[in-house]
């Protein structure tokens, strides 16, 4: 349980520092039950660095809008984006890929490790709230010699077994051709040579905080360089006999000994195993890494009285509602849903441009790209649009599959333009039994516009019956169309095969409200390779962070009864049951400056053709086993049914109970949530499946977990291979793997 960062008073008792270190342990044993055994990242997740600007629409609406970086940082410009910054994030994020990869190798070694990146100096101990317990402490501001005191830890690995790693990650290599010129060469040697003088302040950082310790831990060094060739430095190094000498210095290594093993290069990110056996395990056990020791160290470098702070973008409209620190991996998972889905709108340059374009040029827009790309929040900012200029705005649900949509985006424009609410109308339809009442009832709601001619502001999404012919949907269109002189009618599908021809195609392909983990899953979909969805583009800027790994949870024997299907499980209920307590999934904040974790209505259990039962509902049914195990491990749940109208609008306006909603992908289509568990069924095929990669794990905006039926997780290759990233082709992704559990 996370509870909240209330510090004990430390002035007042007899040892302020023995109370303050208590409590400091206390609460890393509370945040990281498995510390002893289990690798722990902190923060959990890259926030990646973003830059917005405020920009008003057409229509005169508020937004922010990605930035494109700046190839170079303009002379007084202060802090701008530019393409390096770009780049040392990408390279700060290969190396954690590589680290995350390298705990799932080393999961079942019982080691307990900590990586703690980007950790400022001047973080450590710093909280003022401690300043009594910190004051007898080694502290960074002592060290003001030659700058000491400014500088931060790329990456700082605090190892149960075998003591303490300090690695400096330098960008370079990324835009270097094979094989390298002098000028490469050159630039490479500085850069080494820059890492070894980091490397060399950092020791002696570590060793003066640590000074007031029992014992001598050892303390390790290291270079990473995740875009270059181990052969690159080999060569660099075998040019540069004083470089190599000092290097082998800096890493404690015989001045004859080879350096390159010892530090990460590109060729170790698919495989790190030779480096961490080179660097760390052939070095053995360090003795000074007690129990004791190993929690002292948490306690001060992962503790309370320490600052841990995450990027935060600048924009006084995104500042004010994003959080910097973020330790547990429930406050990772719930920041991350949070930067993908704001309060405050977000929108790339191409999402602008359609709004204020097509306001000009055209009345009938149908709005299709791949899951994720912003195309409902475009429907809304033109409902907003129309609504300013008192005009009814008319919400189409066709159907059961786009409901949920509909009552989305009927409520969001009730709440962003309370004066104009009353002139939103939700209408239901079944299509195609509905399809001339439908025209018959928007047909009546055509009014007089200033031209003297009809006019109607129409909205639709989800808008697709591909799979009837001929398709309600267009004849719709089409009679609307030519009914009404003024017609406005905006609608989108993920679907491009499904546009009217009366409306005009707009492409939104830039991810935009979907972590890059979760495109590249989705974009396995054979829909995208049918040419039904077309594919994602590369955003002009980089995603607020690459997502979370997904993690797996298999149904299998023995804990796992044969002949039960998943939805019927009372294990895998319980499994989802313990990930979510792990995740602090309803518990409160630490503090102000900290995320609330997720919420239980932020989680979604989703299946595709087959449906979960509650015999609350339905009495000639018994309650699916998942299901029933979830509610006695303390977990609310509601079952959504396709026929649970007043159910379906209070999960897509977010205002029923704080509950997991468990339902069929259908029916919350359109939905976006931090966490979705995607439950594969007994029976299910491959295209079953493939279309619940495109409707379930679609909807994920931060943690997707994959409860499966048997032992095939998604490969390196699909979650390495980058989408639609701000031109990142080399991104290793925030998960090169998928995370498997045995709960």
């Amino acid at each position: 349980m996370a509870a909240a960062e209330t510090p004990p008073d430390v002035e007042m008792a007899e040892d302020p520092v023995h109370s303050a270190m208590t409590f400091w342990r206390e609460r890393i044993q509370e945040w990281f039950p498995g510390l002893y055994t289990e690798a722990y990242f902190m923060p959990p997740v890259l926030m990646r660095r973003t830059e917005h600007t405020e920009e008003q629409l057409s229509s005169g609406q508020q937004v922010s809008v990605t930035r494109r970086p700046l190839q170079n940082r303009p002379r007084g410009a202060g802090s701008v984006l530019t393409e390096s910054d770009i780049r040392d994030d990408q390279s700060q994020q290969k190396v954690l890929d590589c680290l995350l990869h390298l705990s799932e190798k080393k999961k079942g070694d019982t080691e307990g490790m900590f990586v703690l990146s980007q950790l400022k100096f001047g973080h450590y101990l710093n909280k003022p709230t401690y300043a009594a317990a910190v004051a007898a402490l080694p502290k960074t501001i002592q060290l003001k010699v030659d700058k000491m005191d400014q500088g931060d830890f790329d990456i700082l690995i605090i190892h149960k077994k075998h003591g303490i790693l300090v690695g400096e990650i330098k960008a370079i290599g990324d835009l270097f051709a094979s094989p390298l010129t002098q000028a490469h060469c050159k630039t490479l040697s500085d850069k080494v040579e820059h890492s070894i003088k980091q490397l060399t302040k950092a020791d002696a950082m570590i060793k003066h905080l640590l000074s007031d310790l029992q014992g001598q831990f050892r303390i390790l060094k290291t270079v990473m360089l995740p875009n270059l060739g181990r052969a690159d430095l080999e060569r660099v190094l075998l040019q540069n006999g004083l470089l190599r000498e000092s290097l082998c210095t800096c890493l404690g290594l015989n001045p004859g000994e080879d350096p390159v093993p010892f530090c990460l290069t590109s060729d170790d990110a698919s495989n790190p195993t030779n480096w961490w056996q080179c660097r760390m395990t052939d070095a053995g056990a360090d003795p000074a890494m007690t129990n004791d020791a190993y929690l002292d160290l948490l306690s001060r470098f992962a503790g309370p009285a320490t600052t841990v702070k995450v990027f935060c973008p600048s924009a006084p409209r995104l500042a004010t509602v994003h959080h910097s620190d973020v330790r547990t991996q429930g406050e990772g998972v719930s920041e991350t849903g949070n930067r993908f889905t704001p309060v405050e709108i977000v929108l790339h340059p191409s999402q602008m441009e359609t709004l204020n374009n097509m306001n000009k040029a055209y009345a009938r827009v149908f709005l299709t790209g791949p899951p994720g790309t912003g195309k409902s929040l475009v429907l809304v900012l033109k409902g907003q649009e129309w609504l300013r200029q008192f005009k009814p705005v008319h919400v189409v649900s066709s159907r059961k599959e786009n409901r949920a949509a509909s009552y989305m985006i009927a409520s969001q424009l009730k709440q962003s333009e309370p004066k104009s609410s009353h002139l939103v109308h939700l209408h239901v339809f079944n299509f195609p039994i509905d399809r001339a009442r439908a025209f018959s009832c928007l047909t009546k709601e055509a009014r007089q516009g200033t031209s003297h001619c009809k006019e109607l502001f129409v909205i639709v999404d989800e808008a697709w019956d591909c799979f009837s012919t001929p398709d309600p949907f267009h004849r719709f269109c089409d009679d609307l169309s030519n009914y009404v002189d003024n017609l406005h009618l905006w609608a989108a599908s993920l679907y491009n095969h499904c546009r009217p021809a009366c409306l005009t195609e707009v492409r939104l392909t830039e991810a935009l409200r979907t972590p890059p983990i979760i495109t590249r899953l989705v974009q396995e979909h054979r829909g995208f390779r049918g040419g039904h969805v077309y594919d994602y583009t590369d955003a002009p800027a980089p995603a607020p962070s690459d997502g979370f790994r997904p993690i797996d949870i298999f149904h299998e024997e023995p804990n796992h009864a044969a002949g039960i299907d998943t939805p019927d499980c009372e294990e895998c209920g319980r499994a989802i049951a313990r990930l979510l307590r792990r995740l602090n999934v309803g518990e409160r904040a630490r503090g102000a400056d900290c995320p609330t974790p997720p919420r239980f209505c932020d989680v979604l259990i989703v299946t595709y053709g087959t449906l979960f039962h509650d015999e609350k509902k339905d009495v000639t049914k018994p309650t699916s086993g998942l299901v029933q195990a979830l509610r006695d491990e303390g977990i609310p749940v509601t079952v959504l049914a396709s026929n649970d109208d007043e159910g379906i609008k209070d999960v897509a306006t977010m205002t029923g109970p704080d509950e997991v909603v468990a339902a069929d992908s259908i029916i919350i289509n359109g939905l976006e949530r931090k966490i979705v568990i995607f439950v594969q069924h007994k029976g299910q095929s491959h295209e079953a499946e493939d279309w619940g990669k495109l409707w379930a794990m679609s909807r994920c905006t931060s943690q997707l977990v994959w409860l499966r039926q048997r032992r095939h997780p998604v490969t390196r290759s699909q979650l390495a291979k980058p989408v639609g990233d701000g031109g990142n082709e080399n991104a290793g992704g925030g998960s090169t793997k998928v995370e498997q559990m045995d709960f």
